[in-house]
């Protein structure tokens, strides 16, 4: 036990004057503190001086008059990169620690980021307007995607066809597999995307972990590599698909209805057996160093009007329950983008990949680029 050790007491006689200084310096002292040494804030925080909030997105995949609201609202300047598939996505935020505060990343992606420790939980607390997502998408297969995202869009990979070549009523998936358009096929730059078309054409599940549709399928595309024109980030295929330059594309749904204001006779179709669902999500990587702003964005995000704004710009359909009376009505009414029911009950949410399917699915991307 420690002695309490006491100092001796001896007695000063202070003059009045010193008081007074000592007294008004003292004041001027708190002033000062109180002026200029409480400067110093969170990132995040509210204050006079302009903060910067980075975000890493597929390009042209929000409306910036609801960022330039954000901004002004939140005293916030937001910066934008942009990637071109996926794969480039996780190589820039593993590459750029810090670099980031927000990213949009798909649904089955979230939980291999969760694996590779690139991204942080979200404070659900901290975003009011979650609960006015849809009960559907706020339960996703996963627990922990839950807990490490929040929805954005959904959509559909369907067949973009050119109506000027294709002469098939309704054609079904193997039209991607078809010699009659060798070299007019656009296929995304995503290995999970290309492997659906092809598990569909086997008779499979999008999501099948069995080898041999797994086999079959990989044979399926390495045939397929020999006729197609190759394989593109989604704003190239839009841009072919507007020049009339190809027959046949698998898209995202979103990207083709943009084609097809600048071409009349591009059509966006989902096969009788169904087509993949998508659900694009923000995720806050690990590293972020503003992770209030981008936790305020999600939440602006996520209001009725603003994502309706984003839905009318993008063409991608939104979870916000309440955005209906804000969307343009051609796009709330098409069939092919906020699909009914009986649709709905064809089409497959993807799920995230296992860690066997995943690699064999990496192995085969190489060959297919080869």
């Amino acid at each position: 036990m420690e002695k309490d050790f006491k100092m001796p007491i001896h007695t000063v006689i202070v003059p009045k004057k010193a008081i007074l200084y000592g007294s008004a310096v003292f004041i001027l002292f708190l002033f000062v503190f109180y002026c200029f040494g409480c400067t110093k804030t969170e990132v995040g925080s509210e204050d006079d001086a302009r903060r910067t909030l980075t975000i890493l997105n597929w390009e042209d995949y929000i409306d910036m008059n609801v960022v330039h609201a954000f901004e002004e609202t939140h005293n916030v300047d937001v910066k934008f990169e942009y990637y071109d598939n996926e794969d480039e996505m996780v190589s820039l935020i593993m590459s750029n620690p810090g670099e980031y505060d927000l990213v949009i990343a798909s649904g089955s992606m979230v939980e291999s980021l969760i694996i590779q420790k690139l991204i942080m939980p979200i404070r659900k607390e901290s975003i009011e307007n979650i609960s006015l997502i849809s009960y559907a998408f706020r339960t996703p297969p996963s627990p922990r995607i839950q807990e490490y995202s929040v929805p954005y869009l959904w959509g559909t990979t369907g067949i973009a066809v050119n109506r000027e070549r294709v002469s098939d009523t309704h054609p079904g998936w193997d039209i991607l597999f078809d010699e009659r358009y060798a070299g007019e096929i656009d296929m995304l730059n995503d290995i999970q995307e290309n492997f659906s078309p092809a598990l569909k054409v086997v008779g499979s599940s999008i999501n099948s972990t069995d080898e041999e549709d797994l086999s079959a399928a990989a044979d399926l595309l390495i045939e397929q590599s020999e006729i197609i024109n190759g394989y593109f980030d989604p704003v190239t295929i839009q841009n072919h698909l507007e020049e009339g330059s190809i027959s046949v594309a698998y898209i995202y749904s979103g990207d083709c209805y943009a084609a097809m204001e600048k071409n009349e006779n591009i059509e966006y179709i989902i096969p009788d057996s169904g087509a993949p669902i998508w659900m694009d999500c923000w995720v806050i990587p690990a590293a972020a160093p503003n992770t209030l702003d981008a936790h305020a964005l999600i939440d602006f995000v996520l209001e009725p009007e603003n994502i309706a704004e984003i839905s009318n710009y993008v063409w991608y359909a939104n979870m916000v329950r309440d955005s209906g009376s804000y969307l343009n009505p051609e796009l709330s009414g098409t069939s092919m983008i906020y699909l009914d029911e009986e649709l709905m009950s064809r089409c497959e949410f993807y799920e995230p990949l296992s860690v066997t399917t995943n690699t064999f699915m990496n192995k085969v991307w190489v060959d297919l680029q080869q």
